[in-house]
């Protein structure tokens, strides 16, 4: 059964919010129900089982209390596969990374901003930092370059408590860098500084059989399949983790621009329809145990005209 997520927030304002259970290492997970940065809030909308042909609702947080009562006994033990191999790790996350320069000056144009602080980006990154922080064995694979900005990366992963040995150091490109600004309520423009960048680079040579065996759940996501190559690696994890028994999960990570659908400076703009974006990411929906969106994103996984018609086109997979 195929659960789907939806959630309605800034997609790289994320920060690992996750229900209350336990983890694949058998480590007890908390769940916030919002938290914000930089103005952003996250929240969540619904999960949505593939199958349940019962009419199409959003429900409330309330809607997870029944996940939520885990006996003692039910936390400390150590989950297994069906495999029957226990997981070494949690989760493993796959795709993005980047440096990420926030603009200092909260309601002030990208162009009038005078100063940046630098955090690490990218939604796979962003999400084994926050189930780090949530205490679970998180990993990222990813691509970055040879330069600083690649080291702070790493750097700064391993002192969330991220394992980075799947990031791999690329000596002929650069790490990816994005810009942004908190304009508004709910307008952040951004540029992504992205044109052959070190983790558009990844590559099936970049995925261990055995380290993506080691993880409870392999997370990828949307962007990486934009590229041939980087679509060939993620599909080999795919490969292994069902062979494993291990959880698969997608999450969409829509950005049109980084589809060649938008202009540089449409950083920020959420949806643009696209055939070709549907067709590369509904072939590996079939194989995912949870998939998780914004609105827009649903819309473009599943292809519908309207988010209902999209959630039915998901489920008939």
């Amino acid at each position: 059964m195929v659960r789907l997520l939806h959630l309605n927030f800034c997609r790289e304002m994320e920060a690992g919010v996750l229900p209350v259970g336990k983890s694949a290492t058998g480590h007890p997970i908390s769940r916030s129900s919002s938290r914000s940065r930089a103005g952003c809030t996250c929240q969540y909308g619904t999960y949505i089982p593939k199958h349940d042909h019962s009419e199409l609702t959003f429900h409330s947080r309330e809607g997870y209390n029944d996940t939520q009562k885990l006996s003692i006994e039910d936390k400390r033990r150590r989950t297994t596969t069906m495999a029957g191999a226990a997981a070494q790790l949690d989760v493993i996350t796959i795709g993005r990374s980047s440096v990420d320069l926030y603009g200092q000056q909260i309601g002030s144009r990208l162009e009038d901003i005078g100063s940046f602080a630098k955090s690490v980006g990218g939604c796979p990154a962003n999400i084994a930092t926050g189930t780090a922080r949530l205490g679970l064995k998180a990993a990222l694979i990813t691509r970055v370059g040879a330069e600083q900005m690649g080291g702070f990366i790493k750097e700064q992963l391993r002192r969330e408590g991220v394992e980075t040995r799947g990031i791999v150091t690329d000596e002929a490109r650069l790490t990816a860098l994005v810009l942004l600004a908190v304009e508004d309520e709910g307008v952040s423009p951004m540029i992504f500084y992205r044109t052959d960048c070190a983790d558009m680079a990844l590559s099936e040579a970049d995925i261990d059989e055995g380290f993506i065996a080691s993880a409870g759940a392999v997370v990828i996501t949307g962007t990486h399949f934009s590229q041939p190559n980087a679509e060939a690696a993620q599909l080999k994890a795919v490969r292994i983790a069902k062979a494993n028994g291990r959880k698969v999960v997608f999450d969409i990570d829509y950005r049109p621009n980084l589809w060649g659908l938008a202009g540089h400076a449409a950083g920020f703009e959420r949806y643009v329809k696209s055939d070709f974006v549907t067709a590369r990411m509904k072939p590996v929906l079939p194989d995912c145990d949870l998939i998780v969106g914004t609105e827009e994103e649903v819309m473009i996984a599943g292809g519908g005209s309207d988010l209902p018609a999209a959630l039915r086109a998901i489920r008939a997979i």
